[in-house]
């Protein structure tokens, strides 16, 4: 049986991210994380200045935005969409989680 490069970056799985008293689910899509992404998220964790840090949490909410499908955080009534508009005023620990979260679940040995 075949398939294609599209269907295995379409999979998704689902992860909780336990924030204060909260419990978020995302979910993400596996297929997307790569050798680039994998480096994307660690040049934050080395990040030594403070234009390297915000250069690495633009690029967390650009890894983040590419790899959550969905999740449940609302405003009033509405689903916020996972957009690059609304990451960034999400709290910097939850955003840290919500990374930590995709990839232990994506290396659970890790």
């Amino acid at each position: 049986m075949t398939v294609t490069l599209e269907k295995l970056l379409s999979n998704t799985a689902s992860v909780e991210v336990s924030y204060g008293e909260d419990t978020i689910t995302l979910e993400y899509y596996p297929g997307k994380v790569t050798e680039e992404t994998l480096a994307s998220l660690s040049k934050l964790a080395k990040a030594k200045d403070e234009d390297a840090m915000v250069e690495g949490f633009r690029t967390l909410n650009t890894v983040l935005c590419s790899l959550i499908k969905s999740w449940d955080i609302m405003s009033g009534e509405q689903m916020l969409p996972v957009t690059m508009e609304y990451l960034p005023q999400l709290p910097v620990m939850l955003r840290a989680r919500m990374s930590q979260a995709i990839l232990k679940d994506f290396r659970p040995e890790a």
